[in-house]
């Protein structure tokens, strides 16, 4: 029998505090069919795909014995309230474990199921979980659709390799989409990892179209040498991408090749792709995607309806997770009183309205132009009245009380 026990150890315990961070132990008792000598996995999801703790046997964190997986993650995670889903690979088995988060860090299983092969689980723990650039990515705000994408190209992929191990035929994939996005804070990284984490080599240009529209007499000069350079994009965050006869080009903002009078841009990059071996990436808004496929329909036949998805508006999760991410980038540790009321400041601004479409570049201007210099000129006053050090290295209430 399969069972699963939970524990949470809050780093702070005092009553009054509704948010808190904590660690998550897990003791998993499997049954005799579950090997887990050649290895295993734990991650922890939540209902926004933001992969929020890794673990694998052997890396310090898990210890088994005689059918009992333990695992203790080392990192501490902002015990929000939500639904989440444990997931454990053992061999070719993955099972999905669903549990809820109440206020205050109670946590409790409400589910088990065992994943089908070719499950969204299934190639999220075999092909995707753990990945440094997966890591990265999924905990963007607002791309809960993009990874759902990734994962339906996943289960692509594993398809073609049983087709080929039974001497089928491999059948082609469609790279060319449209994205929507109300906002190009950081798309070309997200959209350079997108092509990475799902195989697609050989980028040879990310452009956003504003650079386009600055083209001196020639309009095509610039839109000709983008799709003549022999340079490409070889590599993300430093690990190699293989040469293939495919290429793939992304241009984002593409309203600025939209507008009256620059619509040659458009022209001249259809002269090139979609194409044989050429694939193209359109990232734009909501109206800017509409006036593409009005102005060209037969895109609409080049990009299929599944290779079309958006960037959606951040949860309040997504958005205080991001908060807490940069905050740990840049080395600055935050009081249980400060996280408490930095957490009810999210949602009480989320609730009214005021921050519904902030992206991650929102909540890195609110750290830097909001929240660091009231901390600064308080550390400095205590420094100077002589306070406890630990006044002047964290994050305090009043820091955020004062925003």
């Amino acid at each position: 029998m399969i069972r699963l026990l939970t524990k949470v150890i809050k780093n702070c315990d005092k009553e009054e505090l509704t948010y808190v961070t904590g660690k998550l132990n897990f003791i998993l008792t499997l049954d005799e069919a579950y090997d887990v000598s050649d290895g295993y996995t734990f991650t922890l999801y939540n209902d926004y795909l933001c992969q929020l703790l890794h673990a694998e046997s052997g890396d310090g964190q898990t210890k088994h014995k005689e059918g009992v997986c333990n695992v203790r993650f080392n990192k501490s995670i902002i015990l929000l309230p939500g639904h989440y889903f444990l997931l454990f690979r053992c061999g070719f088995f993955v099972l999905r474990f669903d549990l809820e988060m109440q206020e205050k860090g109670v946590l409790k299983e409400t589910g088990i199921k065992k994943c089908q092969p070719l499950s969204m689980e299934d190639v999220l723990e075999n092909r995707i979980s753990g990945k440094f650039a997966w890591k990265h990515l999924s905990m963007r705000p607002g791309l809960r659709q993009w990874k759902l994408w990734m994962t339906n190209r996943m289960q692509q992929r594993e398809l073609n390799v049983f087709r080929s191990e039974n001497q089928q035929w491999m059948f082609d994939y469609c790279n060319n989409m449209l994205i929507t996005s109300e906002t190009t804070d950081g798309i070309w990284r997200d959209l350079r990892l997108l092509c990475f984490l799902t195989e697609i080599k050989n980028v040879k240009s990310c452009t956003d179209c504003t650079t386009l529209c600055k083209a001196p007499e020639n309009p095509y000069k610039e839109v000709d040498n983008i799709f003549r350079a022999e340079e490409n994009i070889d590599n993300i965050f430093g690990i190699p991408l293989p040469d293939t006869k495919e290429r793939q080009y992304i241009f984002y903002n593409i309203g600025k090749i939209l507008e009256t009078g620059k619509e040659e841009m458009l022209e001249r990059i259809l002269h090139y792709a979609p194409g044989e071996h050429i694939s193209v990436i359109f990232c734009g808004t909501e109206k800017d995607i509409a006036r593409l496929l009005e102005m060209r329909p037969e895109l609409k036949n080049m990009i299929p309806e599944y290779n079309r998805f958006a960037t959606e508006q951040a949860g309040v999760e997504e958005l205080i997770l991001t908060f807490f991410s940069e905050l740990e980038q840049v080395k600055t540790d935050v009081t249980p009183e400060a996280t408490d009321a930095i957490c009810k400041w999210f949602y009480r601004k989320y609730k009214e309205g005021e921050i519904c479409n902030w992206t991650f570049l929102d909540v890195r201007q609110f750290i830097k132009n909001r929240l660091f210099p009231k901390y600064v000129c308080r550390a400095i006053a205590s420094i100077q009245a002589g306070c406890m050090p630990d006044e002047a290295l964290y994050i305090m209430p009043e820091d955020v009380d004062s925003i």
